[in-house]
């Protein structure tokens, strides 16, 4: 049984110490543990899982950036890359050492128009404008000659962004969003291969915003998940002189983005 711990943290080595009852066992100890999850991506929390017999157990983290979750022997790993943990364990009768080593891998950003996924290769602005905040990703897509302008507009009131946003095509009330997509934006020239109608009146997916590390030292350093498991776009392009905006498609959205945002 586990009775004391105690953290020493310089980075980017990490070392914390676990010190056990006493036992009358008289033999050498033996280091093991494994991984809750041997392929983690960045912000993950993987346990380090113990079966070490030793009195005194100490752990030394090397590689990027990282946190010790919850004061017990879980990870967070800040960065991606290739990290070693070694447990070194010892009683009175000797020393044992165990090492893992795990590759953090980066998120699977993206979003997906119909049945084309398009990997999220920078990281989104965010900035607040009257009850909204708009976070907007400007995203280069291979292949193509100018970049998709994806924007959310989150309605929060000044409340903490992290939260659950019910689409209403109004934008009126407390816990809804708006999205807009421009798809191959030539923003000099306003042309584009389709948009959709400003007016809000798409939409049925809702919008999920978690904040999953947070830097109280420097809140740049926070980490989110944004996702929207299902939306429908109606695109099409805005006739000015005429009709205003005419519907040429209906077409499936949804996002996936774990990372920072820049403040704009």
């Amino acid at each position: 049984m586990k009775t004391l711990k105690i953290v020493f943290k310089t980075l980017p080595v990490l070392y914390f110490l676990l010190v056990s009852c006493s036992s009358d066992d008289k033999s050498p100890p033996r280091a093991g543990f494994e991984l809750s999850d041997t392929e983690p991506v960045q912000w993950d929390v993987v346990n380090l899982n113990s079966y070490a017999t030793g009195d005194v157990t100490v752990y030394e983290v090397k590689g990027g950036d990282f946190v010790l979750k919850d004061d017990v022997a879980a990870l967070m790993f800040l960065e991606t890359g290739t990290y070693t943990i070694t447990q070194t364990t010892r009683n009175d009768y000797g020393e044992d050492a165990y090492t893992v080593t795990v590759e953090v891998l980066p998120p699977n950003n993206h979003y997906k128009i119909g049945n084309s996924a398009f990997a999220i290769k920078s990281n989104p602005t965010v900035k607040n404008i009257g009850s909204k905040t708009e976070i907007r990703f400007i995203n280069d897509v291979d292949n193509q000659a100018y970049p998709d302008d994806l924007i959310l507009l989150p309605v929060n009131n000044n409340q903490d962004l992290p939260a659950k946003y019910l689409y209403d095509g109004t934008g009126n009330h407390t816990g809804t969003y708006l999205l807009h997509i421009t798809k191959n934006s030539n923003a000099a020239e306003n042309t584009y291969d389709w948009t959709m109608d400003w007016s809000g009146n798409d939409g049925d997916g809702d919008l999920i915003i978690d904040l999953i590390y947070s830097d109280k030292n420097n809140p740049e350093n926070n980490a989110y998940e944004i996702r929207i498991n299902e939306y429908t776009l109606s695109t099409g392009y805005f006739n000015f002189t005429g009709s205003g905006f005419v519907e040429e498609d209906k077409r499936p959205f949804s996002i996936y983005y774990r990372g920072k945002m820049v403040l704009n």
